[in-house]
């Protein structure tokens, strides 16, 4: 039973790390479209998507790994 606990536990603890990471990963992106005086659309016209997907990836909603890849070539910053 102490076992189950733990496991939940920290089944939980993950799931906070991952949902701050998110969030730090959309404040950032956010960040760095406003500093070069950029809008949603514009950004969303260069890479070919949905300016939903803009939206959704600066609010922390998460973004895929592809377009996470294609926000940083077009922003010139690294995804480390």
């Amino acid at each position: 039973m102490e076992m189950a606990k733990i496991s939940m536990s920290l089944s939980t603890e993950v799931e906070v790390i991952m949902e701050n990471i998110n969030l730090i990963v959309a404040e950032n992106l956010k960040s760095i479209r406003i500093s070069k005086g950029w809008s949603q659309s514009f950004v969303a016209d260069q890479l070919g998507i949905a300016q939903r997907t803009i939206s959704r990836a600066e609010c922390g909603c998460g973004v895929s790994k592809r377009t996470l890849k294609k926000l940083c070539n077009l922003y010139q910053v690294n995804m480390a």
